[in-house]
């Protein structure tokens, strides 16, 4: 990737970077007497980074050291049970271990910011100056489990409740990417802890007649949050750092739908709400209120469907992580499709994404890969897809 083939850059820029990941899993499934399922299973991770960032004139100038050579090996365990304890009823548990061991093998490489600089740094003294670690070494023992219940109130009506705890180790950005530019630095903390995460969820799911329905709501109490966050110096440079910190996320979700054959409908509503306990405030990157309405139309293998998309605007935003550009707007997108048989073995499918051309974008932003920045991009306007499909 580089900073320079679709625009204008005055010094330029290019990564080149390799991930390679290898793995095998394998599960062994056991139902008895009709009433229990129990699932065993082992699964092995290998997962190679390396991406260096080059620049000068030729750019054969090693300036960053963005995944030093970072290896990360995991195994994992597992074990989970599913037990029909009455008609109506029925409970589950599991448990999961997964060993990680991660490292990063060109820590101690050198590199220079600018070429021909007098000073060169290596990703080690970065984590160092950034956080006071030397070890770039981490050994992560994750156990997570679950344990869920089913319970039909009533013929149409189910009753589903479930508690998990989960662990995740951090990634390789947030433990070790390690850049620093004249604009500032993007370090990751060879020191994070690993995010626990401990949720409960109950939903209600039903049907009757031509209806159905499925209310959830869920909490997720997290322990060791992986926080990203931007410190602005007064030179105007920009360093962003990571650390842990307490949170909490609260969830609603909502699903009703109708289908009577040949006509079908369905709404959907989800609700998020992150809290940075540590600091009292929003947590970034949490998506605004959103709903979905869906009519659909089918008959001898033709199918019509329109959707509206809309969501509230996003006022709840965490500028000081550098996550959130800046709060965003509401939207309101319209979309059809369809898919029609031609002959026994092809049908016609077209698509017209945004029919009214309103310009629009998601308030979660993409990273640019290159850098730390977060950008606010808005998705296409109209567009007219159109596809044959052949089957045999």
């Amino acid at each position: 990737m580089d900073n320079f083939s679709l625009r204008e850059a005055t010094m330029k820029m290019q990564t080149d970077s390799q991930t390679r990941t290898q793995g095998a899993r394998l599960v062994l499934d056991q139902t008895i007497n009709f009433t229990k399922d129990l699932s065993v299973g082992v699964d092995v991770e290998s997962n190679e980074w390396d991406a260096t960032m080059y620049n000068g004139m030729n750019l054969d100038n090693p300036a960053s050291l963005m995944w030093p050579g970072v290896e990360r090996d995991r195994v994992g365990v597992f074990v989970e049970a599913f037990h029909r304890i009455r008609v109506n009823t029925r409970l589950g548990a599991g448990i999961r271990y997964d060993r990680v061991e991660m490292d990063a093998t060109r820590a101690g490489d050198s590199f220079r910011m600018m070429p021909g600089a007098p000073m060169t740094m290596t990703p080690a003294m970065l984590y160092m100056s950034a956080y006071g670690v030397t070890d770039t070494k981490a050994d992560d023992n994750n156990v997570s489990g679950f344990i869920t219940g089913e319970w039909r109130l009533s013929p149409a009506n189910t009753l589903e409740a479930t508690a998990s705890h989960s662990v995740r180790s951090p990634s390789v950005n947030e433990r070790y990417v390690a850049q620093r530019t004249m604009r500032g630095s993007w370090i990751g903390n060879t020191d994070l802890e690993t995010e626990k995460h401990n949720k409960l969820e109950v939903s209600l799911s039903g049907r009757d007649g031509n209806w159905s329905w499925r209310p959830a709501v869920w909490v997720d109490q997290v322990e060791d949050y992986v926080y990203r966050f931007d410190t602005r110096n007064p030179d105007g440079t920009v360093d962003t750092r990571y650390a842990n910190i307490d949170a909490r996320l609260l969830g609603v979700e909502a699903l009703v739908g109708w289908n009577n054959g040949s006509w079908n409908a369905s709404s959907k509503l989800a609700s998020v709400r992150g809290e940075n306990r540590d600091a009292d405030k929003a947590l970034p990157r949490i998506p605004p209120v959103q709903f979905i309405q869906t009519l659909g139309w089918q008959h001898q293998g033709h199918t019509i469907e329109a959707e509206w998309q809309l969501a509230r605007r996003q006022d709840r935003v965490d500028l000081e992580s550098g996550l959130d550009p800046s709060t965003s707007p509401g939207y309101g997108v319209f979309n059809l499709s369809g898919t029609h048989p031609l002959m026994a073995n092809l049908s016609f499918t077209w698509a017209l994404d945004n029919l009214f051309d309103n310009t629009w974008a998601y308030h979660v932003s993409k990273d640019n890969l290159a850098d730390s920045g977060v950008f606010r991009v808005n998705e296409p306007g109209r567009t007219v897809r159109a596809a044959l499909t052949a089957r045999w």
